[in-house]
């Protein structure tokens, strides 16, 4: 019974939008209830909390207690949380490997699509320029990516190709961008 009123105090302010108050009961809870019922809802509330209040590196701790569990109802929104943190703070090969698994286990196309911009800007940064091209290609070629996008995805394309002495696919891709701005 304390779980749960101690879980619905903190649930509350949350709901209320109150994320200072919900986080620190949110931390409390966890703290009296390391193993308790409402355990994986309170990590995730607590990081959803912390990165509302640009506290990242609690958040991304947070986003990262959730993915090291089995897959719950918090995977794909941590996974997509964790990896824009995680490139934020240039961290390429952490992001690559969130990237990645959102891409693969992601329900929403939407998440889909950001996880590809993702390991597109991930690995150019990281310097494996191939499979930039790789998914600046998939984002050229899907389906509803908007005209910024792609744009982002020709340009990555002829930067990677140069980085590989292709000055044929860079000259197309950067032919390609003029015509569009």
């Amino acid at each position: 019974a304390q779980d749960s009123i101690t879980y619905e105090a903190a649930e509350q302010r949350y709901l209320k939008s109150n994320f200072d108050e919900a986080s620190r009961d949110f931390t409390k809870y966890l703290q009296q209830f390391p193993n308790g019922a409402y355990r994986l809802n309170a990590t995730f509330y607590k990081a959803e909390c912390d990165y509302r209040n640009k506290n990242f590196t609690e958040a991304l701790t947070g986003y990262e207690t959730i993915l090291a569990e089995k897959s719950n109802i918090y995977t794909e929104k941590s996974l997509a949380k964790a990896a824009s943190l995680n490139y934020g703070n240039k961290n390429y090969t952490k992001s690559i490997e969130q990237y990645t698994k959102l891409e693969q286990n992601a329900d929403m196309r939407d998440n889909i699509i950001n996880a590809q911009i993702g390991l597109m800007r991930s690995y150019y940064f990281n310097k494996n320029y191939d499979q930039a091209i790789v998914y600046a290609q998939k984002l050229v070629n899907g389906e509803k990516v908007g005209n910024e996008t792609i744009n982002e995805a020709h340009l990555v394309w002829g930067r990677s190709a140069m980085q590989l002495n292709d000055l044929a696919a860079a000259k197309k891709e950067y032919g390609i961008i003029s015509k569009q701005s």
